[in-house]
């Protein structure tokens, strides 16, 4: 496990939010932080994308804290880093990511760095356990996904492909059950080359069934 011990306090911001469809994470997290100068805002994780309206929620500077907390089904594992690279990419004030998950810190780095595709930002991006108390969480050294992919990312001591930007969004589609007709045509691509993104994004993912927590979600691997 790659530690820093020298990160700041996540209890030194302003403004924290949470990205989860889990309502007790959200519940949890404004539990831990009721007594800052305000409760965490809850971004939803339905879409991919930063709204108009959810911009808004955040200042034009400053440095801010992001919980996220990946459970539930695939794709809304996967839209929910890809919403969280969205604010990271497209607010104007700092954002300090910590990811709360069952994956290997590893998984969420070759998911989200393609997304993100800049090391300033990267480096503000933390994963940890979500097996951790409320007590652990707030004292436990996090692992900076920058130094993961440092060190270059691997899978059973094999090297892994990122999935890229159209693997994911296809694969994003597929899981929600959406026809290749449906997101050829909201894509903008062939069918021809919706089928094979989602060959290539499918077969990456795979190995993520052993920590989806979600049995349905397990499911659609087979």
């Amino acid at each position: 496990m790659i530690c820093n011990s020298s990160l700041p306090s996540i209890k030194k911001y302003n403004h924290y939010y949470i990205i989860s469809c889990c309502s007790y994470a959200c519940e949890g997290a404004t539990a831990l932080f009721m007594h800052e100068s305000e409760a965490p805002k809850r971004i939803s994780c339905d879409q991919e994308y930063l709204s108009g309206d959810e911009l808004l929620l955040f200042p034009e500077s400053g440095e801010v804290c992001i919980f996220v907390y990946l459970n539930g089904s695939i794709d809304t594992i996967l839209s929910a880093l890809k919403k969280t690279a969205s604010i990271i990419c497209n607010t104007k004030c700092s954002s300090s990511v910590y990811i709360i998950s069952d994956f290997p810190p590893a998984w969420v780095s070759f998911i989200l760095s393609p997304l993100i595709n800049n090391e300033t930002l990267l480096s503000k991006v933390f994963c940890t356990d979500a097996n951790l108390s409320c007590e652990q969480l707030l004292s436990q050294d996090f692992i900076r996904v920058e130094s993961i992919l440092s060190e270059g990312i691997k899978y059973k001591n094999r090297k892994i492909k990122r999935l890229s930007l159209r693997e994911l969004a296809v694969a994003i589609r597929y899981y929600r059950g959406e026809t290749v007709k449906n997101f050829s045509q909201t894509l903008g691509l062939p069918a021809k080359s919706v089928y094979v993104y989602r060959r290539n994004g499918v077969a990456k993912l795979t190995s993520l069934k052993q920590w989806l927590n979600n049995e349905r979600a397990k499911q659609s691997f087979k």
